[in-house]
């Protein structure tokens, strides 16, 4: 049978042969927008010739195919093919077999496979010995619990999270140890926004690889997922200096090295980074509109039009519109802009339809026009997201704060006020609690510090919280100006600190500092280039170039 028929034991090989610092393993369902330029489709067969001709389209040098028979016990065959001019027949092909008498033994057989297929690569045993973790410690001794994370990871594929959830949490059930299944569990959190949870399940799982001595991929994949939803972010650069230092291969600590960077307002090293991941992993789409942002916030259009070529190269049609609208964006030209990204709207998949609109409000937000951002946001189809509960407050929240920008206060506290339990991330909190703060609703903005106690001390709840702690002091008259900077430790670099420091300024009516912070926000490029993240209150380029008395469109 194919090795692809053999889900669970696939996982385990690829898993052992993912220790190699030398390799930078790819799996074809990763490509499929080129399987679908070949006419093929995610979780189809693949013949040795589809397999050559997927490596030469995405630039691989050679194929790992393999077999899995049973009979009286296993057998493991393996062939490794380099690749040449033509995907009929490889340049070179070697075969081994590899046996073994029951399940048990089969990850012996599998480790001894893997160790094979890294000698072939030209590793040394300086390496071997390193990056040595047996399969059943990287994945579980388990095939039953191995199966239900496969399961729970098509259904994830599939835009069902909590479908995945209940196969994740049987996984775990199976075996408690399985760390790969709570770093899972923990990503599956986070995207249905349960950060208690989430943080929970990180925790365990970083306690699980240092239990089994883990030292490759696997743990810095967890150490940097933990980092980055806690807001560690000199932690999360370390942990992605020692991932590259180990898999110098490995395009995926560059990249998120990079966006960390880009948001840091480290432009040129975020350039550098997320030009490297590129070059590591040249057809990986989602890299392109992340790269394509780092170019223009360092002045460079035309490789920016590159970007949305190469996306249509991939077929991903829709992000190549969404970086042609980013190209607008960059030169201010926020109607047109609005205008390019307008069929994403459209769309009922279930991203661009809930983003597309975000897009849309944004650009038309910077440009003045908030009753129409405002309508924008309306239309926005939250309901196919995971966690739509949760989108649709956060929607609500962008909705009330360009209410509050235009001047209606009733508006503004009728939209809040009925999705605030379902806000659940800390910085949608704090912004909430700042409206309310401003709108006058002080016993509101005291309750959201309550909610906000559902997380743990992490850094990001901590700036949320004295975030909404400053806005109640301000509101209250009891934070004079020169108190506000030492309010966020003396330096303000998220846009939601920013904002409430502009807010505050011309509140006191100290013009020089209001002079400041709008000349930071707005040569802040991220806070431009921002459209797809939830990384910014909608309108903020906007009421940062105006010197006083704003008036919306």
């Amino acid at each position: 049978r194919d090795l692809h028929s053999f889900p669970t034991r696939r996982s385990s090989d690829l898993a052992a042969i993912g220790q190699s610092p030398h390799l930078a393993v790819v799996r074809p369902a990763e490509l499929g927008s080129t399987l679908a330029k070949m006419g093929r489709h995610r979780g189809s067969s693949i013949n040795g010739e589809a397999l050559r001709e997927l490596a030469m389209r995405t630039g691989e040098s050679a194929v790992l195919s393999g077999t899995i028979s049973k009979g009286r016990g296993y057998s493991l065959r393996l062939q490794l093919e380099a690749m040449g001019s033509d995907p009929r027949r490889p340049a070179a092909a070697i075969e081994r077999e590899f046996k073994a008498a029951d399940e048990n033994d089969l990850f012996d057989a599998i480790a001894s496979a893997a160790s094979w297929v890294r000698k072939l690569s030209g590793e040394g045993a300086r390496d071997l010995n390193e990056q040595s973790a047996r399969p059943e410690d990287l994945t579980t001794g388990s095939w039953e619990a191995m199966r239900l994370l496969q399961e729970a990871r098509a259904r994830r594929a599939t835009n069902d999270p909590r479908g995945a959830a209940v196969f994740v949490k049987e996984a775990l059930d199976l075996d408690p140890e399985f760390a790969e299944a709570e770093s899972f569990s923990a990503d599956l959190h986070t995207d249905l926004q349960q950060y208690q949870e989430a943080f929970e399940a990180y925790r365990h799982a970083l306690e699980l690889i240092k239990k089994r001595n883990v030292t490759g991929r696997e743990r810095y994949e967890i150490e940097a997922a933990y980092d980055n939803d806690a807001g560690n972010q000199e932690d999360s650069l370390a942990t992605y200096e020692a991932w590259m230092a180990h898999f110098p291969q490995d395009y995926l600590p560059h990249f998120y090295r990079g966006h960390l960077l880009f948001y840091q307002g480290e432009f040129q090293a975020a350039l550098a980074e997320l030009q490297r991941s590129q070059q590591l992993s040249p057809s990986t789409y989602f890299i392109f509109p992340h790269l394509a942002a780092a170019y223009l916030a360092n002045g460079q259009y035309l490789p920016a039009e590159g970007c949305a070529a190469r996306l249509r190269e991939l077929g991903e049609n829709d992000w190549a519109l969404e970086v042609e609208g980013l190209i607008l964006l960059a030169q201010s030209r926020f109607e047109e802009a609005a205008e390019k990204v307008a069929p994403l709207a459209a769309r009922t998949d279930g991203l661009f339809s809930s983003m597309g609109p975000r897009y849309i409000a944004s650009a038309l937000a910077d440009s003045g026009r908030l009753h129409e951002a405002e309508l924008a946001l309306a239309r926005a189809d939250t309901g196919p997201e995971a966690n739509s509960r949760a989108r649709f407050a956060d929607r609500q929240l962008e909705i009330a704060f360009l209410r509050w920008a235009r001047g209606d206060r009733e508006g503004a506290l009728a939209a809040l006020s009925s999705v605030l339990e379902n806000l659940d991330n800390p910085d949608s909190l704090s912004l909430a609690g700042a409206l309310f703060a401003r709108l006058g609703d002080l016993p509101s903005a005291r309750r959201v510090l309550l909610l906000m106690n559902r997380w743990p001390n992490i850094p990001k709840v901590l700036r949320a919280s004295e975030r909404t702690k400053a806005e109640i002091a301000v509101a209250t008259h009891r934070l004079v100006v020169k108190e506000l900077f030492a309010a966020t430790n003396g330096k303000a670099k998220s846009p939601l600190d920013l904002e409430f420091l502009l807010y505050a300024a011309r509140s006191a009516g100290n013009n020089t500092v209001a002079g400041r912070l709008r000349q930071e926000i707005q040569t802040r490029k991220d806070i431009l280039l921002s459209w797809d993240e939830r990384h910014a209150p909608p309108g903020l380029y906007w009421l940062a170039s105006c010197k006083s008395g704003c008036q919306p469109r």
